[in-house]
């Protein structure tokens, strides 16, 4: 699950729920060698957030009961973790953005379970400051990548009809919009030679390509297969990292009156045992 690809296009994060654990480990894996290291730990989960920009480092969190925090990794795992900060609410995602610079989305802004701004935080002085003001009328804003080549930072802004690609500067004082979708903009990537913005959408598997030059969607590329993801990264145009949808698991439906429970919903292997 939550797969994150490098800035690099080298390495891809990912959480790993192993058969029969409760407990979700972090791989790192570099694409071209197919090298995976691990972090685990028993009753603790991990989860990728982002890389930094140079993908020699990776950002993630770790849930332990109620209580979540913020670390940093060298991208071969060499030496310890370092602990950043603790979390309030759970981090989905962010990026390093400089030296000591993390930009993420922060939920439960203004009080608003659902709503998100994008916050940048300083690791080293633990000053942040906000990046975005979302209207109280949508779902906010989330963090989908910070170029480096271009010194910005990429989102999207949840309408209740709509997704909203922006840009902002590195202040916030900036920002402007691209492009809006009523298709869900989950992952970005940036292509420096055709200076091109591309993401995947999962809901139609269609791959998008829009040119910062002109400011208008360049092409539309439907995927042959029929596959469903739950989310997908651009790697090309030609190549998406994708997680495939559903994940395994089972839905039952419970008996107040009978205190028995019914399946509904049971992943294929769970069906075959049931077959007479």
């Amino acid at each position: 699950m939550r797969a994150k690809v490098s800035p690099n296009n080298e390495y891809v994060a990912f959480s790993f729920l192993p058969e029969g654990s409760e407990s979700q480990s972090l791989i790192i894996k570099e694409l071209k060698t197919g090298l995976e290291k691990k972090i685990s730990e028993l009753g603790i989960n991990f989860y990728p957030l982002g890389w930094s920009a140079d993908s020699s480092k990776l950002f993630y969190r770790l849930d332990e009961a109620d209580h979540c925090e913020v670390w940093q990794a060298q991208r071969n795992l060499a030496g310890s973790s370092r602990f950043l900060f603790e979390c309030d609410d759970f981090i989905e995602r962010g990026a390093g953005v400089g030296g000591n610079a993390f930009v993420y989305s922060k939920a439960n802004y203004r009080g608003r379970e659902q709503l998100s701004v994008l916050m940048n935080y300083d690791f080293e002085t633990g000053e942040e400051f906000q990046l975005t003001s979302p209207n109280l009328n949508s779902f906010g804003d989330m963090f989908l990548l910070y170029e480096s080549s271009l010194d910005t930072v990429f989102f999207t802004r949840r309408q209740y009809d709509s997704y909203e690609l922006y840009m902002t500067d590195m202040e916030g004082r900036t920002q402007t919009k691209l492009y809006e979708s009523k298709t869900p903009i989950w992952e970005l990537s940036y292509n420096s030679e055709s200076n091109t913005l591309m993401w995947f959408c999962n809901a139609t598997n269609r791959m998008f390509e829009f040119s910062m030059d002109a400011r208008v969607l360049k092409s539309k590329t439907q995927l042959s297969n029929d596959g469903n993801y739950a989310n997908a990264y651009p790697v090309s145009k030609e190549q998406v990292i994708a997680v495939k949808y559903p994940y395994k698991h089972e839905i039952y439906e419970f008996s107040l009156a009978q205190g028995t429970l019914s399946p509904l919903l049971m992943n294929d292997e769970i069906k075959q045992d049931l077959q007479p």
